[in-house]
């Protein structure tokens, strides 16, 4: 077989070798670019979504294939569906709001099996991390739904629902309020009760507007007296109300992964204006 040092007389064994070299090279390159980046748990993970309507919630199936379409990550498949009456607000008088259903319509939460890695701020799939509150568009089967995570578990692990320790996530409603003291005219006449509250930096929702309160802008500025406050023409004050999904801790509320504090300045999107505000509350 060996003959003059090549195999067969033909092929060298040396050049054998490091062909042989190179193609392992080439096998461990391509189970390293095309392996799952972030596998490692079979998560078990929960979506919520307050007010969908009828004919959209009965498309989603057990089974179903579950896909983010905000970054196209095929996530897993539908292990469970629960629909109760929808979670609305609707308005009794003088801007008061009061929770109620709506006909036509349910809240829905979305039971999924799902490779990822579970981390201390919820779990990372495909590169992408995601939090208890994080909300995103999701496609299950033919129906396609904007609704938040509301549970991320290890699938055979311990279940923080039926946790006694001091370590259970106790995701509640939380009232907060926002204040901008110096807002352009043409931006608060755009924001409505209804309109979505979202943190721009990170797309964590805080909610919708319940309440808004528009005041004259309150501007600082120097004299030879001292430090004096006064409105500003074109400019208005704003306090929003919201309630948002989250974690209450001692230092404020935790959304998304983030603890936020009264007196953090965030930019803030809600409905179709954009500008920076202060949390006022959290309550």
């Amino acid at each position: 077989m060996v003959k003059n040092g090549k195999l067969f007389g033909k092929i060298n064994i040396i050049d054998l070798l490091v062909i042989l070299v190179i193609l392992a090279a080439i096998a461990a390159v391509a189970v390293f670019l095309f392996m799952p980046k972030s596998g490692g748990d079979t998560l078990i993970m929960k979506f919520r979504i307050e007010e969908v309507d009828e004919f959209v919630a009965k498309k989603v199936h057990v089974g179903d294939e579950l896909y983010d379409d905000t970054y196209s990550i095929e996530l897993g498949y539908v292990t469970d569906v629960e629909l109760d009456d929808s979670i609305s607000y609707g308005e009794v008088n003088d801007g008061v709001y009061t929770l109620t259903s709506k006909e036509g319509y349910y809240s829905m939460i979305i039971t999924g099996e799902v490779n990822g890695r579970k981390t201390d701020l919820g779990a990372e799939i495909d590169g992408e991390k995601y939090g208890v509150g994080h909300s995103f568009v999701l496609r299950a089967g033919d129906a396609k739904l904007y609704l938040r995570v509301y549970d991320i578990q290890v699938k055979g692990g311990e279940n923080t629902d039926d946790d006694d320790t001091d370590d259970t996530q106790q995701l509640v409603d939380v009232s907060m309020t926002f204040y901008a003291n110096e807002v352009e005219d043409f931006v608060v006449s755009n924001i409505k009760t209804g309109d979505e509250v979202v943190d721009v930096s990170r797309k964590c929702s805080f909610g919708s507007v319940e309440e808004i309160t528009v005041s004259d802008a309150v501007v600082y500025s120097e004299n030879d007296y001292g430090v004096i406050s006064g409105p500003k023409d074109g400019f208005n004050s704003v306090l929003l109300k919201t309630t948002a999904t989250g974690e209450l801790t001692s230092e404020g509320v935790k959304i998304d992964g983030r603890i936020y504090s009264v007196g953090d300045e965030i930019e803030l999107r809600a409905g179709s204006s954009r500008f920076t505000v202060k949390i006022y509350s959290i309550g």
